[in-house]
């Protein structure tokens, strides 16, 4: 039900860095509001591109081979085949940092799930041989991924916000269960390396002193 109110109310509230009223719009900021989400997505997208700059980034996509078993193992094959390609030696000389997404895509026709991470990276040089090569045996098979370049400045602010998108954009209603089921407790977007701690993901606080409304 509170999804269902989303953006649909608010209240007055007193501002204390400048002492002004303002109406606060009430977002439910459930896992599953889409509303809530996209929100968030272009927040995400905004600081992305501020971080990006000039500096040499690439877009970076590791795929989870699909199967027609449940999500929560392939999400786990995901997250864990990250994390051990993030502990190579090589990985460690050359990305300096970074931030990935989680998104998750269901093919309804042959009920695949299709789970996968978009990365923005932060590196001069990553040879797409040796990624493949890594990744595969960190996912136990998996070889699908891309590395790619930005052409121009558009290009680099047009994949900023779309590898921002929130992770089940796709999905229909049967399968949202299943998904918040299995992403439970996962960080479906996380910055890392030098971009930790400097490119802010974390939601904003929600005011904190509720009042009535002022005086005409």
């Amino acid at each position: 039900e509170h999804v269902l109110e989303c953006g649909k109310s608010g209240c007055w509230t007193l501002d204390p860095r400048t002492a002004q009223w303002r109406w606060v719009v009430y977002w439910c900021r459930s896992h599953l509001c889409s509303e809530c989400a996209g929100r968030k997505s272009r927040r995400h997208g905004f600081r992305i591109r501020h971080q990006m700059g000039d500096r040499p980034t690439h877009h970076l996509i590791l795929t989870i081979r699909r199967s027609h078993g449940p999500l929560r193992p392939a999400l786990d094959s995901l997250f864990r085949g990250f994390k051990e390609l993030r502990r190579a030696a090589e990985w460690k000389r050359q990305v300096v940092g970074g931030v990935r997404f989680l998104h998750v895509a269901f093919d309804g026709e042959r009920q695949q799930w299709g789970p996968h991470f978009d990365c923005l990276i932060e590196t001069r040089s990553l040879s797409i041989e040796w990624l493949r090569s890594r990744w595969e045996k960190v996912t136990d098979g998996s070889t699908e991924l891309a590395l790619l370049m930005f052409n121009d400045d558009h290009h680099r602010h047009a994949t900023a916000y779309y590898a921002a998108k929130y992770p089940f954009i796709t999905l229909g209603p049967d399968q949202l269960g299943e998904y918040y089921a299995a992403a439970k407790g996962r960080r479906a977007a996380q910055a890392f390396g030098a971009w930790y701690g400097v490119l802010k993901l974390t939601p904003r606080s929600r005011p904190t002193r509720l009042i009535p409304p002022p005086p005409n």
